[in-house]
């Protein structure tokens, strides 16, 4: 879907099948052919343009239009990038919240921030900000410090992000002041705009809005346009932290303050989140026994859309034999195998076997986990 028409016919005309992927609640590629010619080819060629699509079936999804060329499109639903925090509010808003996330989630710390910078204006020529690019570097010097405390062997990469063109020069200029290139390159720092990353990711996402109280009002209808809103708030891994220097309580409705208000409630409900959640007693006394010998024992985390029994890192321990409390859309084998595709590794455990020698079962988890720990 990253082609243009003329591009696409050499291809389709030599195919008999063809399997076409693409997202339309991201960016779409960016074309050097003129509209109306464009337009020609779709013309000589009877094909109906998107927008001709759209009005003939009263819809706004791509996916709905899929089955006016395919009579099964599939949505390829599995989300592997990040956690559940970062990649919900997009799930949701964009996809009817039918993205499957197959990353486990038990951060310490809500990895999605947000960062008033209450000093911060924008230029009168150019839509820059100088607080907020300050307030980037300094957070910048912060994350690269503890980083190299924690994490030294395996450095995590960064991403910096701004819509506009003239706040992505000034971070870039900011940067290569402050420095070393050899940082610079141990941590796979960027900046650029949301087409910059299309397709790419990083550990770690500085977003820089670049919105004050001076800002002017073309600036905040640019910003929520969705295609590009959705791609910026999507490339983070692991932690994404958001800048602005507008209060976010004075923001006109719109997909922005929506995103704002998600960041706040995400914020606040996460240290009252109850992570150990059981479907029975037969995991609670699994789950019990392990904590007394491994501290970092977790149960009631979600993964593609399975709740995991009980979790030790990557080792997933399902408990059999015992009716749950709540009924699954699954069945265990269906469970298992999206677990594995979500990269765990699953060993069961019968409630027989736990009854005859729950020793035994606690020897054999704790050989498994050692083998990946």
């Amino acid at each position: 879907s990253q082609c243009d028409i003329a591009s696409c016919f050499p291809v389709l005309y030599r195919s008999k099948k063809a399997v076409i992927v693409g997202d339309d609640k991201q960016l779409p590629h960016l074309s050097f052919l003129e509209k109306a010619k464009e337009q020609s080819f779709l013309n000589q060629y009877g094909i109906d343009d998107k927008y001709q699509l759209m009005w003939r079936f009263r819809t706004n999804s791509m996916f709905d239009l899929a089955n006016y060329y395919s009579a099964s499109p599939v949505l390829l639903d599995e989300h592997f990038r990040s956690s559940r925090p970062i990649i919900e509010f997009s799930s949701k808003e964009f996809y009817g919240g039918r993205i499957k996330i197959m990353r486990p989630y038990f951060d310490t710390k809500c990895p999605i921030e947000l960062e008033y910078i209450k000093d911060g204006a924008v230029d009168a020529e150019i839509t820059r900000n100088m607080a907020e690019s300050e307030a980037i570097i300094k957070k910048l010097q912060d994350i690269i410090i503890e980083d190299s405390k924690n994490n030294p062997e395996i450095p995590v990469n960064i991403g910096i992000i701004s819509p506009f063109r003239g706040q992505v020069e000034l971070i870039k200029k900011d940067i290569m002041k402050t420095f070393s290139g050899e940082i610079i390159q141990r941590h796979q720092i960027e900046v650029g705009t949301a087409h910059t990353f299309q397709g790419d990711e990083r550990d770690i996402i500085l977003m820089s809005w670049a919105i004050a109280e001076n800002a002017h009002s073309q600036s905040l209808t640019f910003l929520q346009k969705p295609n590009l809103f959705n791609v910026a708030i999507t490339r983070a891994r692991k932690r994404m932290i958001n800048f602005i220097s507008k209060d976010p309580n004075t923001l006109p409705d719109g997909i922005l303050r929506d995103y704002f208000e998600y960041i706040h409630y995400s914020n606040k409900t996460f240290e009252t989140r109850d992570m150990a959640k059981f479907k029975n007693d037969f995991e609670e006394s699994i789950f019990l026994e392990l904590k007394k010998l491994e501290p970092s024992v977790k149960a009631g985390i979600e993964c593609g859309g399975v709740n995991i029994d009980i979790l030790l890192n990557k080792l997933v321990i399902e408990c059999d034999g015992v009716e749950d409390k709540t009924v699954s859309r699954f069945c265990n084998m269906k469970k298992q195998a999206i677990l594995e595709r979500c990269g765990f590794r699953v060993i069961r455990v019968t409630k027989r076997e736990w009854d005859l020698s729950k020793n035994a079962c606690l020897d054999r988890i704790m050989g498994e986990y050692s083998k990946i720990k």
